[in-house]
């Protein structure tokens, strides 16, 4: 038979058609346009590629058309959705349930749910078949499924919920779980901000910060002065401060974080340390000729030694930490004791951070170097998975030094929590301003730890653009929308809850990639990624809980190429915009006045990588 001229590019069309389908259904953008309003193709084997990131079959047209199939299907089949995100003041919207049937009536249908809360809180209702509202109907493989709505309790106070649901008949019985998040309608907004005129502070970057007492580099010590001098003599509302995220050995850039729930130990104000005042060796090393020749070095010079700070401060520490094991954890003293609440609070997250810490030392063969080391993709394969025996037996042998890692931890949060204690003790009115950043080092901590939500195999970054033709690669790894929502977000809650403890203003870096991000497969340039959709309904509605929870004002970074729907939604949501003196000009180069910014916005003069207004 002879083929038409049109029949093969007919179905590359069509092959391409489903891709693009397959593609949109798992919020990958096949075609946008760039900052010149062109329109610009995904390739299809960047699609491809990030199809297979999201464990999507998609290599041959096949895959794509049965992967196509088992995305409409599971909308289906599925019997409640992994998480619930409903914002209280729409509860009465109830929630979504697909039941399959046989040839039993309805009537024989049985349910049963519970939803559980915190404080003890217990809900059990019971509904059968004939009493159901049926929304839909949808037949699969020869079986009837329906789909219908079932209540929440009408009273369901803001928080998290687990939600265990059974369906019985005569012919089948399932059942399912469920997360369920009720979130306030907006962000907080602090009663201050509508009682004056304007707020004004400072924002530093602490690694920079020079005292006559810091080891070379700005320490949580410095913060708190910094933070009693701003409020107290100049009248501040906040001090704004870059992030202090853990990093990894080697890193210096606050932002690629190893972790954004951890801190970075070189902050620590040593001298501040309880052990350090009660430790007779530290105090006698650290008074020493030699010491405090070093320590004169790294105050003078111009730019920070991070090498021979993180080895004076980490040697100290040693000694700390060996003073603490006998003269209070094994005696259990009251701060011994403080130390193992503290444990019990933070969970298994805490643990795992700190035998990640133990196992990069151990892979590596140093113990507290400045220098860098290979990821976790290159330990032995059984300890790449946080979960597996290998890591647990190796957390158990060396309990000691995970412990140091925990009391690094727990030294940086009582030093951070004192900065917020004088905030709220001189009586600013928003206190400490801290900084989101964007993502994860793919070598880091939460890319180990949190492999099931994140995608380690892609970079978040830029496409070809006017200022960067070539796009850029910012060597972070991005979360996968579809996984976090199949894990009740949990890293995205952990993430904030972490950051915002204690109250103040967070400003997230980036506030684009609540609703999409750039994605490029690793070993690919940026000319082959793609842009990623996010559920950023959801993730404002989270943002807004926890904001309300910690009473913590959130700055969403709205600068570049972002469209007025999403500043109207960021506004909506409760989050203040972000704005720029710099960029804040007329037609005809001069700037605006200030009666003509933005009520609900944060305006600074530059940025961290940006030139000074000195220049």
């Amino acid at each position: 038979m002879k083929h038409s001229p049109n029949t093969d590019t007919n179905i590359k069309k069509s092959s391409v058609s489903l891709l693009h389908q397959l593609a949109r259904r798992h919020g990958i953008q096949p075609v946008y346009r760039d900052e010149s309003g062109n329109g610009r193709v995904v390739p299809d084997e960047s699609l491809r590629d990030l199809l297979r990131l999201m464990d999507v079959p998609g290599q041959t047209s096949q895959q794509v058309q049965e992967s196509l199939t088992k995305s409409k299907e599971s909308q289906w089949t599925k019997l409640v959705a992994e998480t619930f995100v409903i914002p209280q003041s729409k509860l009465s919207s109830g929630w979504t349930l697909h039941i399959p049937i046989e040839s039993e009536p309805l009537s024989s249908i049985h349910i049963t749910w519970t939803i559980l809360g915190e404080n003890k809180f217990r809900s059990t209702h019971q509904a059968r078949g004939s009493s159901l509202e049926i929304l839909a109907r949808k037949k699969i493989n020869g079986r009837q499924y329906l789909r219908v709505t079932l209540p929440f309790p009408r009273h369901l106070p803001l928080g998290y919920y687990a939600l265990r649901l059974s369906v019985n008949s005569p012919s089948f019985r399932t059942q399912g779980s469920s997360r369920i998040i009720v979130t306030p309608d907006k962000a907080y907004d602090p009663p201050s901000y509508k009682t004056s005129r304007g707020l004004w502070g400072l924002t530093v970057q602490l690694y920079g910060i020079r005292s006559e007492r810091n080891w070379g580099i700005g320490d949580f010590g410095d913060l708190n002065d910094l933070v009693y001098w701003a409020g107290k003599e100049l009248g501040a509302a906040m001090l704004g401060v870059n992030p202090l995220h853990a990093l990894l050995p080697g890193e210096i850039s606050p932002y690629s974080p190893s972790s954004r729930m951890f801190h970075h130990p070189l902050y620590l104000e040593i001298e501040r340390i309880l052990e350090y005042r009660e430790s007779p060796v530290a105090r006698r090393r650290v008074n020493s000729q030699t010491f405090q020749k070093t320590l004169a070095t790294l105050r003078s010079s111009p730019t920070v030694n991070y090498d021979l700070v993180k080895g004076i401060k980490y040697e100290i520490l040693e000694i700390l930490y060996r003073f603490f094991l006998k003269n209070h954890l094994a005696p259990r003293s009251r701060r011994g004791l403080a130390f193992l609440r503290f444990i019990q609070q933070q969970g298994n997250n805490l643990e795992h951070f700190a035998c990640f810490q133990a196992l990069g030392e151990n892979f590596s063969g140093t113990r507290s170097s400045g220098k860098k080391t290979g990821g976790w993709q290159d330990w032995p394969e059984d300890f790449r998975d946080p979960l597996s025996s290998h890591v647990q037996t190796f957390s158990h042998k060396h309990s000691s030094r995970i412990n140091f890692f925990r009391y690094l931890e727990w030294l940086c949060q009582d030093q951070l929590n004192e900065v917020k204690r004088t905030a709220r003790r001189i009586h600013m009115p928003i206190g400490l301003y801290q900084d989101l950043a964007v993502g994860i080092d793919p070598n880091g901590y939460e890319a180990w730890a949190f492999q099931n939500q994140l995608v380690t195999q892609a970079s978040i970054g830029t496409p070809p653009e006017i200022f960067s033709p070539k796009g850029q690669n910012w060597n972070l790894v991005p979360l996968s929308p579809e996984h976090l929502h199949q894990q009740g977000y949990e890293v995205f809650i952990k993430t904030f809850q972490s950051m915002m403890a204690g109250g103040g203003l967070l400003r997230i870096d980036h506030a684009m990639g609540l609703f999409r991000l750039f994605w490029i497969p690793r070993g690919k340039p940026p000319s082959e990624g793609a842009y990623i959709h996010y559920p950023a309904e959801a993730l404002l509605a989270i943002l807004a809980l926890e904001s309300q929870k910690f009473h913590t004002t959130i700055v969403g970074e709205d600068l570049g190429t972002i469209t007025p729907l999403i500043r109207k939604t960021l506004s909506l949501s409760g989050l203040l915009s972000y704005r720029l003196l710099f960029f804040e000009k007329t037609k005809k180069g001069n700037f605006i006045p200030p009666r003509r910014y933005q009520k609900s916005a944060m305006v600074a003069v530059s940025t961290h990588d940006l030139p000074t207004l000195k220049g």
